[in-house]
């Protein structure tokens, strides 16, 4: 076959892998755009801005995690922080750095209301928990203090309901245990309100909201961080209460979550091998779908095993966009020798993947024109088969 034919056919292959049959699902993870800079237990907040979506990454580990004692490899510590702040724009498939924290932390919290993110716990590199919520103006690129936690933890989540945010699991300053409390913050007042607590505490755990209804999974319970926790509880602020659901079908913590139309995803994460001496990524996906009752979506069918990864990652973050789901950093399997003198660890990734389903239950894909989200690949795949056209036509093949 002709150097010409075979890039024609090559381009055709990839776009009709892409596209996929009629009876496909959620398959397709592509990479996008590497990160400027590598880091795990970081955030991300979607905000729009002046009519253009960004994600906002806050924070983070920006160095491999190394493990200095050898009859331990679960004790790991990372060798540097990162008080950066970059943001994505899925639009442009590129990223822009915004203003610094006014610190490091890592293994926080955040959420955005009203254009402003707040960030809540998390540690400082010599491991204390960081009790001051900063906030930051996305419009003016500004960022603030105007309070303190004074019962923060670190390894916690939080999801907006209306105006208010709302924080939930995580551990104690000592790890002593995990934290069941589950507290209302208005940003208006700088206030906290106790609601009611969830009832599995857990730390390491991740949330995504999806129709006023939040869900809370995995993370380790108990203090056993021998195995991911496979629970999933979902919290209504409007009722002020608890609804469990399903449980994962693998346990795992430090997971990426989103989700597509009223689909729930749980994405890769972290679990512990058998002797309980190593972390381990977890490495497939797993859907909760909605169902139908009483009028509305209940939630109660059993999870559904997607697909591998195909990345080694967990202590990463994940945001929801139309039909698809941005992945961000995090940290890859066991390395050893990692920093050249002998100790192992978990490296660093500055990678970004998009996830998007080939087809939804009403005929369209991500091809249709109508998700900006997959522009990049969509522009990206369009000039393969032009270039490849072209070349064709050039060398007499068409």
């Amino acid at each position: 076959m002709p150097l010409a034919t075979h890039a024609l056919v090559a381009a055709a292959v990839s776009m009709a892998m892409l596209l996929g049959s009629t009876g496909a699902t959620y398959v397709a993870f592509n990479d996008v755009h590497r990160m400027p800079l590598g880091r795990s237990d970081m955030t991300v907040s979607p905000v729009r801005v002046g009519g253009q979506m960004r994600m906002y990454m806050a924070g983070g580990c920006a160095a491999d995690q190394i493990c200095y004692d050898p009859s331990s490899t679960m004790e790991c510590f990372c060798g540097m922080l990162t008080n950066s702040t970059h943001y994505f724009l899925p639009s442009e498939n590129a990223y822009k750095a915004a203003a610094d924290m006014p610190r490091e932390r890592y293994r926080h919290a955040a959420a955005e209301v009203d254009g402003t993110i707040y960030l809540f716990g998390g540690r400082s590199l010599r491991d204390d928990v960081i009790t001051q919520v900063d906030a930051y103006d996305t419009v003016t690129d500004t960022w603030s203090t105007p309070c303190s936690w004074g019962a923060a933890g670190s390894d916690n989540t939080a999801f907006v309901d209306g105006s208010k945010i709302f924080l939930v699991g995580g551990w104690t300053a000592d790890y002593a245990a995990p934290i069941g409390q589950l507290l209302e913050f208005d940003p208006a007042a700088c206030t906290f309100t106790e609601k009611a607590p969830l009832p599995t505490p857990r730390g390491d755990v991740s949330s995504v909201s999806v129709g006023g209804r939040h869900f809370v999974m995995g993370g380790f319970a108990n203090g056993d961080f021998c195995n991911g926790s496979k629970v999933i509880e979902s919290y209504v602020a409007a009722s002020d209460s608890w609804t469990s659901h399903q449980e994962l079908k693998l346990g795992r913590a430090d997971m990426a979550v989103g989700h597509i139309e009223s689909h729930v995803f749980a994405i890769a994460g972290e679990t512990v091998n058998n002797m309980c001496s190593r972390s381990i990524p977890v490495p497939d996906v797993e859907r909760l779908d909605a169902g139908d009752g009483d009028g509305g979506h209940n939630y109660t069918a059993d999870w559904v095993v997607e697909q591998e990864i195909g990345h080694d990652r967990f202590r990463f973050v994940a945001t929801s966009f139309g039909t698809s789901i941005f992945l961000f950093g995090g940290q890859g399997a066991w390395t050893e020798n990692i920093d050249g003198e002998g100790h192992g660890g978990f490296p660093i990734h500055d990678t970004a993947l998009l996830y998007t389903p080939r087809l939804f239950g009403d005929g369209t894909n991500i091809f249709d024109g109508n998700d900006a989200a997959a522009a990049p690949i969509r522009s990206a795949l369009l000039e393969a088969l032009v270039a490849a056209v072209a070349t064709a036509a050039a060398s007499g093949f068409l």
